[in-house]
């Protein structure tokens, strides 16, 4: 049951203040735990069929009425509590991980044994554990419930929930040591470029470039390799340009963290960037493009009435280039020339951002598709970072450098009359 539907069914009130225990050493009889867990659970579920309001002092009176004859300790009857309390109202032992802003990731290898990621290091934590197998599989369904699957002969089962966390479960027989699951949690901090030159991802000359190439309505492609944060920087370009315009988004998760008014959100599906269009976005935002969408976004960049923000898996830029080539011929019939042709005329610039060694993430690649003397088409860079090796700290030693190109982006930039970085390019020749 899903948070929010548990609390609705319980009429709980929310002013308790959540300390969790050490699950392995507080109640070391966990067979007696999960007894006493379930009566009490019982016995609250009836009391709100009941119409009661389930507070903090019923939950301690129906305790201490379902303990008597068991000698317990002050600290157990509290830890007691605590385990009810999430029950609840969150996701038993790992409600303190879900709500730390440092933990990355949660990984449970089995019941007793849970990690965390943070800051890049993956950490065991030893004061937390589930009661056994079966309390791992009902915080499963717990979180699964806010979601449209239901556990039948799924084995592994992958899905966003409601907050943009990625929720990953793996079941017996598959998980031999009973049920696994690890979490990826949603980080929304990160929504706009000023914060992301604070971090360190790009320079403001690279920022005030993309920032110019937004306002012009060029078509963007984000790409990077898995954790890398290209949704984070596709969330910030789509909040720059003005307020009042028009975005349309199209993404399987929930996960894009844009700050106007005027914004859609659509799921993927059969014609759907056709679908798009017929409610007049300003600008098309494509969260991890896939092969069946490449056409016709393609189209739309070509058409050049509204400009499309778009994201992919690749690692680099000629990965993407590949992947969209393949695709537009699949889709069209038509041959990789022409393909690679219809590409240049469309995509106006490729943006790499990667997770490095010491879990710093850097725009690695700012650049466009051009043509040599020789009018075959190549990849242009404009910016990048070039690593040197690694510091005695373990940072990675490198810098972030602009080629002295003059780029056919702006070119474009200038022709929309926007003049913010004509002092970077103006004395390129």
């Amino acid at each position: 049951m899903a948070r929010n539907s548990l609390i609705k069914e319980f009429n709980y009130e929310l002013n308790f203040d959540y300390n969790q225990n050490d699950l392995n050493n507080v109640f070391k009889n966990k067979e007696e735990l999960d007894i006493l867990r379930k009566n009490i659970l019982g016995e609250l579920g009836s009391l709100s069929y009941a119409n009661e309001k389930i507070t903090k002092e019923l939950i301690l009176d129906v305790i201490s009425n379902k303990t008597k004859g068991y000698n317990l300790s002050n600290l157990e009857r509290n830890h007691l509590y605590n385990v009810i309390n999430e029950e609840i109202s969150g996701y038993g032992p790992l409600s303190s991980l879900l709500k730390d802003p440092n933990v990355e990731e949660i990984m449970v290898n089995s019941y007793n044994e849970i990690y965390a990621l943070v800051d890049g290091n993956i950490i065991r934590d030893t004061s937390l554990s589930f009661i056994n197998n079966e309390h791992v599989m009902r915080t499963i369904k717990k979180m699964l419930s806010s979601t449209n699957i239901i556990i039948d002969s799924s084995k592994v089962i992958e899905t966003t929930l409601p907050d943009g966390s990625f929720l990953s479960v793996i079941l017996p027989p598959i998980s031999k040591r009973g049920p696994i699951l690890s979490i990826k949690k949603f980080n929304p901090m990160v929504s706009n470029i000023d914060e992301l030159i604070k971090l360190g991802t790009l320079t403001p000359y690279m920022a005030r470039f993309l920032d110019a190439a937004i306002k012009a309505k060029l078509n963007i492609i984000v790409t990077g390799g898995s954790k890398s944060g290209k949704t984070s920087l596709l969330s910030a370009l789509a909040n720059i340009g003005k307020d009042n315009s028009r975005l349309i988004t199209i993404s399987d998760n929930e996960d894009l963290n844009i700050n106007k008014e005027n914004v859609v959100h659509l799921t993927k599906n059969e014609n759907i960037i056709k679908t798009a269009l017929n409610i007049y976005p300003n600008t098309l935002i494509i969260n991890n493009l896939t092969s069946d969408l490449v056409a016709d976004s393609i189209d739309v960049m070509i058409d050049n009435s509204i400009n499309v923000l778009e994201s992919t898996k690749s690692n680099n830029a000629l990965e993407v280039i590949n992947f969209l080539e393949t695709s537009y011929c699949e889709a069209k019939g038509l041959s990789s020339k022409i393909a690679r042709e219809t590409l240049y005329n469309a995509v106006d610039l490729i943006v790499t951002i990667s997770k490095l060694s010491d879990n710093k993430h850097r725009i690695t690649s700012i650049l466009e598709l051009n043509k040599n003397n020789n009018n075959a088409i190549v990849l242009k860079e404009i910016f990048a970072f070039k690593t040197k090796g690694l510091l005695d700290n373990g940072s990675v030693n490198g810098e972030f450098i602009m080629y002295n190109y003059r780029p056919r982006a702006y070119r474009k930039i200038k022709r929309q009359n926007i003049d913010s970085i004509d002092d970077i390019f103006e004395n390129i020749k």
